[in-house]
């Protein structure tokens, strides 16, 4: 069943043409007509009621569909009390998204019940996030010799703290840069705004080698979308991620995270909770994130999410959580592909190229549910490749 999905407009997204949601929507709708001026930020696919997918044949919210023929959701349908347990996205990224984490489902029912007009359900929010273009974000923290290191170089940064603060942090035993982390995101907002406009004057005034040391072309683009925001200084923290397409970043609860730039691939457990404190207009819950945090050092290497080809066309994206698993399908010139049958219904979205196909629409910005174990051809007749997404729930 083909579906109509929703875009979300949000002040990060990318504006008009520019936006890869705006584009596939534009492909798949000849009504639909690009308006230059709005952020096309996200395209949702799924149940969850802040944009819901609506099958186009009937008009028929998916959701109404699925609380009707509950066995066609097979494995899924037990669990998330008879709704799609994942929700798969499409983001166009021009102004970096918040410093944020998700919580577990323990903190989430907790969130829930004390703060239920900021935190709307109960569910946990892992994530999956998988380059369409190259992909900039702030994932984990740094190995600690590096946050040190920073501490060195950016004087900007290491007087934000008091000298007992650095002390505890370079004291033996230390493993974490816990306390360092808290007391940056309570430092007053004088004193943040104080050190950014410095650093960015002396920076501006550096040599090439001490800006590409201090992660200038970092520290400016977020200085100049949030001006004078305690996240900036976050860069000497996080780990900076670049990625290429096809590549991606597993996000479990509690990692923090942002992202800055790009068009990905999204898919997550379906919630909407998130917990934010810098690079936002939006409610900073500082103390809930802080408390929440892994603060777990990560070398960047380890955080690339593992994927296996099996078969040379379909690659699957290892992830430790039953509510969803995504593959990407990628059907070269001139060849026929059978999907293989999952447990569980499915969700596929055509990102390139056009085909043939008994079931569906080959074509790009096509949105397609499918009932559990369905068969999936696609044919490729032509001398480009097709490129598709398939999110689906996991048997382990």
């Amino acid at each position: 069943m083909e579906l109509k999905c929703v875009p979300q407009i949000y002040d990060w997204g990318k504006k008009g043409e520019a936006s890869f949601v705006a584009r596939l929507l534009a492909a798949n709708n000849k009504d639909f007509k690009i308006d230059p001026n709005i952020p096309y930020a996200e395209l949702w696919m799924g149940t969850h009621p802040n944009g819901e997918s609506i099958i186009k044949e009937t008009g028929e919210p998916l959701i109404d569909y699925l609380k009707k023929n509950p066995a066609k959701m097979g494995i899924a349908q037990n669990m998330l009390g008879g709704d799609l347990p994942f929700l798969f996205k499409v983001l166009s990224i021009q102004k970096a998204l918040s410093i944020q984490a998700h919580p577990d489902k323990e903190l989430a029912k907790k969130l829930n019940e004390v703060y239920p007009d900021r935190y709307k359900d109960k569910n946990h929010k892992p994530e999956l996030a998988i380059a369409l273009t190259d992909f900039e974000c702030l994932v984990g923290f740094r190995p600690l010799n590096e946050i040190i290191r920073f501490l060195d170089i950016v004087p900007e940064l290491s007087r934000l703290f008091s000298r007992d603060v650095l002390d505890k942090f370079s004291g033996e035993g230390q493993t974490t840069a816990a306390g360092l982390f808290n007391a940056l995101m309570n430092t007053s907002e004088q004193k943040i705004r104080a050190n950014l406009i410095e650093l960015v004057e002396r920076l501006e005034g550096s040599v090439r080698k001490v800006r590409e040391d201090c992660l200038y072309h970092l520290i400016n683009k977020l200085n100049t979308e949030f001006p004078h925001d305690v996240g900036c200084f976050a860069i000497y923290f996080l780990n900076y991620l670049k990625l290429k397409p096809g590549e991606a970043v597993f996000l479990p609860a509690g990692l923090p995270h942002a992202y800055l730039s790009g068009d990905i691939v999204e898919c997550m457990a379906c919630s909407d909770n998130v917990v934010r404190a810098g690079l936002t207009p939006k409610l900073r819950d500082v103390r809930t994130l802080c408390n929440m945090l892994d603060y777990t050092s990560f070398p960047p290497s380890t955080l690339i999410c593992k994927s296996k080809k099996t078969d040379g066309i379909s690659t699957i994206y290892k992830t430790p959580v039953k509510d969803f698993g995504v593959s990407m399908i990628d059907i070269p010139p001139f060849q026929t592909y059978l999907f293989p049958r999952q447990h569980s219904c499915s969700i596929i979205i055509v990102i390139d190229g056009k085909g043939d196909s008994m079931s569906f629409k080959v074509e790009p910005g096509n949105v397609v549910f499918f009932d559990t174990e369905a068969d999936i051809e696609v044919i490729n007749p032509n001398n480009e490749s097709i490129k598709i997404f398939q999110a689906y729930c996991k048997l382990d």
